[in-house]
């Protein structure tokens, strides 16, 4: 990351409650692009997103690779992986996870897996993993109760693919209350945010 503090303006609220123009929220956005996205991040500009939340770029090697695929080595054969740039979902994440901090909250933030269909991606990077937007009907390895399910590793979620000749992992940073569940549901959606798409056989 670039920057590990947001600058206080965000979480005092005051961008939110006393700027409220599409202005203050493009300064907001070229500034977590320039100063607190990711490293491996290739976007710079908010120019980049118009007409699109988020920018999905495929990778074959360099530091987002090694990052996506290192729970996947050994177990699948990578077809393809993909960087996924959110800033928009990127800095509420930051936000929260901020705020939870500032809480006293104990947070964890792990790196974890959700399975998807193949022709659910989509879906799944627009509304950031909220199965209601699937096509196919989502089952119990994905959510719970509505909550979206994320796994500590991608064998964990194997059987949601039922031996499918392609099986699609969406890699995601969550914050977690512990570091050892195999498991974990969210009822927030800034509690995590998707990195990578890994598809694999």
């Amino acid at each position: 990351m670039r920057n590990k503090d947001l600058p206080q303006k965000v979480f005092g609220g005051q961008c939110v409650k006393s700027e409220t123009t599409m202005a203050a929220e493009q300064r907001l956005l070229d500034d977590i692009l320039q100063h607190y996205a990711p490293d491996y991040w290739t976007s710079t500009s908010r120019y980049e997103f118009e007409g699109s939340r988020y920018i999905r770029r495929t990778v074959s090697n360099g530091e987002a690779y090694d990052m996506a695929v290192r729970d996947l080595r050994g177990h699948y054969s990578i077809l393809q992986v993909d960087v996924i740039e959110n800033p928009y979902q990127y800095g509420r994440f930051l936000i929260r996870k901020e705020h939870l901090r500032k809480q006293g909250r104990h947070v964890v933030e792990r790196q974890m897996y959700h399975p998807v269909l193949e022709e659910d991606v989509d879906q799944a990077l627009e509304y950031n993993c909220d199965t209601r937007y699937y096509n196919a009907h989502s089952n119990y390895m994905q959510c719970s109760n509505k909550r979206t399910r994320f796994y500590a590793m991608p064998q964990h979620c194997e059987s949601f693919f039922n031996n499918g000749f392609r099986k699609v992992f969406i890699v995601l940073s969550v914050l977690a209350d512990n570091e050892h569940s195999d498991s974990v549901v969210t009822d927030y959606d800034t509690h995590y945010y998707p990195m990578f798409v890994v598809i694999t056989t």
